[in-house]
């Protein structure tokens, strides 16, 4: 009851907030976002609340509304992280002059305006998922359809959620997602590299995971 109560809630003064825009004339210029910061497990795979790189505590909605810039009805089926939001939001806002600014040139996150815009349809992205800790959990890398998982406390999982969408078969010895396996776990050590992640660096047991899959 609590659960749906504040679902109710939200939407209730979502629409006020819209509501208002429009009695001011600004609706047509003001870009809406309606997402989250994690999900909430209600039981699923026998667990509650969130931390997990399961659907239910891991994926969250991202709705935008930007009159002019993105055409109703759009539906973006590419994998998203929360980093990605603000250099994609800015560059919504500010166009090309989102470049000029060096707090955008300096955050993590991808722009991914041109698949809002629609200006491409086909942009493979790969996203990544950490547990919140410094110290070596789990670490997850996640596409449109598949998501590779490595965690200390258990064994590699590769899910295809599209076969799958309930996340119960790990697909990760099968030779048919050999290939697979191996670009995530690739695009996971690069993305350490990268961003000197704490979880992927030195002696870390989650390194030694990676390492021990590839060639």
């Amino acid at each position: 009851q609590a659960y749906f109560g504040m679902v109710a809630c939200i939407d209730d003064n979502v629409g006020r907030i819209i509501t208002r825009l429009m009695e001011l004339g600004l609706l047509d210029r003001t870009i809406l976002v309606f997402t989250s910061d994690h999900g909430d497990l209600c039981y699923e795979h026998g667990r509650l609340n969130k931390g997990i790189p399961y659907e239910a505590s891991a994926k969250v909605p991202m709705l935008i509304a930007a009159p002019g810039m993105i055409r109703r009805g759009t539906r973006i089926d590419a994998s998203w992280s929360n980093v990605d939001f603000a250099p994609t939001i800015l560059r919504l806002l500010l166009g090309e002059k989102a470049e000029e600014h060096s707090a955008v040139q300096r955050m993590e996150g991808s722009d991914l305006t041109a698949l809002l815009t629609q200006t491409t349809s086909d942009m493979d992205t790969v996203s990544f998922l950490r547990s919140a800790s410094d110290k070596p959990g789990w670490m997850a890398a996640v596409t449109d359809r598949h998501k590779l998982v490595f965690s200390v406390s258990d064994e590699p999982w590769l899910f295809d959620l599209e076969k799958d969408p309930n996340e119960l078969e790990n697909q990760f010895g099968d030779a048919e997602y050999a290939p697979i396996v191996q670009r995530l776990t690739k695009a996971l050590l690069a993305y350490g590299k990268k961003w000197n992640d704490s979880q992927l660096q030195g002696n870390s047991p989650l390194v030694s995971q990676l390492q021990g899959i590839l060639p």
